[in-house]
């Protein structure tokens, strides 16, 4: 347990650090062997595609053979620090039958596959964790994403590296349509501190970013220009992603939360040092229909042996909810 205070305490000093990784020098190396585990048939650096002109990695599923049905392309694993959060970004394209521009359906599909639940593979990526001995680390919501853009879009993902982890890597993925060609450029990672323990406490990434968050029939809603929310309307909910905490410290929970026709509810879950979920906090914010937005708090000390907590919201709109260490 003394351990995980001290990388607790350590996260906010690394806030806001680019971090050093192979494949962060926009593929000047022009080699895939110096960026991927192992050697790819469906892999190229290629020179004057990328976003100015230059380099970039540009994954085509078709020359991996006709009876492929499922291409994956395995970045080299870099050390990661448990309990920091992360920024991993990249500027991606899709060329191929798979995007919102090129399918009006894909925006409806795109839902359903943006967190790996269910509904159509879609081209995309995903991180996996490994700790010291190699073995992969699972735990909360799978932290997977979507491409689905046919011109140069920023993609994010913000997370928390798992108690135990000592490497990440990035996977790029395509499922079932091999005609999806993946282009990839600028790639980073980078320590964050957005102002709350949670992630993405506003939804300040836009409607189609679920980093913190697997939602159950929920989404991100644009209020009015650059202002989103969490939209988990009557009967639908959406719970957050592990957040470390330190045990006996006191935290506070603040949500900003509109009610529609019925009550609003957050919980907070509780998950021990193995991984293993424990019975949810008897407190909780609650608020009461119809039509009322207010902000309310609570505040809670984190039991012993505990590792991480998990936000649930239910019925309602939320706008924000912060957790902070007292």
């Amino acid at each position: 347990m003394k351990n995980i205070v001290l990388i607790m305490m350590f996260v906010f000093s690394l806030a806001g650090e680019e971090i050093s990784v192979p494949w962060g020098d926009g593929f000047e190396k022009g080699d895939v062997k110096d960026y991927f585990q192992r050697k790819l048939t469906h892999a190229a650096i290629m020179k004057g595609v990328g976003v100015d002109g230059s380099k970039a990695l540009v994954i085509d599923p078709e020359k991996a053979g006709p009876e492929k049905t499922m291409v994956r392309a395995f970045m080299k694993q870099i050390p990661v620090q448990p309990f920091v959060k992360y920024k991993f970004s990249f500027m991606g394209k899709v060329e191929g039958p798979d995007t919102f521009e090129n399918n009006p359906l894909m925006e409806h599909i795109y839902f359903d596959a943006a967190r790996g639940s269910k509904g159509k593979p879609l081209p995309g990526w995903e991180l996996l964790f490994t700790d010291e001995n190699g073995k992969k680390i699972t735990y909360g919501s799978p932290l997977s994403s979507v491409m689905a853009h046919n011109g140069w879009t920023r993609y994010e993902e913000i997370f928390y590296a798992p108690l135990n982890s000592k490497e990440l890597q990035i996977v790029f993925h395509n499922f079932m349509n091999m005609k999806n060609k993946l282009f990839i450029d600028d790639m980073k990672l980078e320590t964050i501190d957005e102002g709350a323990l949670n992630i993405n406490p506003d939804f300040r990434y836009g409607i189609y970013n679920y980093s913190g968050y697997s939602p159950r029939n929920a989404r991100i809603v644009e209020l009015e220009k650059g202002v989103f929310a969490m939209d988990a309307s009557p009967d639908n909910s959406f719970s957050s992603t592990h957040i470390p905490v330190r045990p006996g410290k006191e935290y506070q929970l603040t949500a900003h939360l509109k009610s529609l026709d019925k009550r609003v509810r957050i919980t907070v879950g509780l998950i021990d040092i193995n991984g293993k979920s424990l019975s949810p906090l008897k407190t909780n914010i609650e608020l009461y229909p119809p039509n009322r937005e207010e902000t309310k708090t609570m505040v809670f000390v984190a039991p012993e042996n505990i590792a991480y907590v998990t936000l649930h919201g239910r019925n309602g709109i939320v706008k924000s909810f912060k957790l902070k260490e007292k």
